[in-house]
């Protein structure tokens, strides 16, 4: 899922159906997910800092996984009072 259709695209160019028939691909914000225990896993890899309603957008993944399901999320700050250099 992703809200840019160029990625949607590149996804699809990527992975086609045709070698992952599994995989689907769909152009969609992440405050409007509207799964419910569909999934066993769900990563968001950078995705959170872009999002207009991040609560939302977690409460949603994790309505969307199934019952002991995993939700992995890896971010970075878009500011932050202290730096590394």
């Amino acid at each position: 899922i992703d809200a840019s259709s160029d990625m949607i695209r590149l996804a699809k160019e990527t992975f086609p159906d045709s070698q992952f028939p599994n995989l689907e691909f769909q152009q969609k914000k992440a405050e409007e997910v509207d799964f419910i225990h569909c999934f066993d896993i769900i990563t968001c890899f950078n995705c959170l800092l872009w999002v207009r309603e991040p609560r939302k957008a977690l409460s949603l993944m994790c309505k969307a996984l199934k019952p002991g399901g995993t939700l992995v999320i890896l971010t970075y700050l878009k500011a932050s009072s202290s730096s590394l250099f």
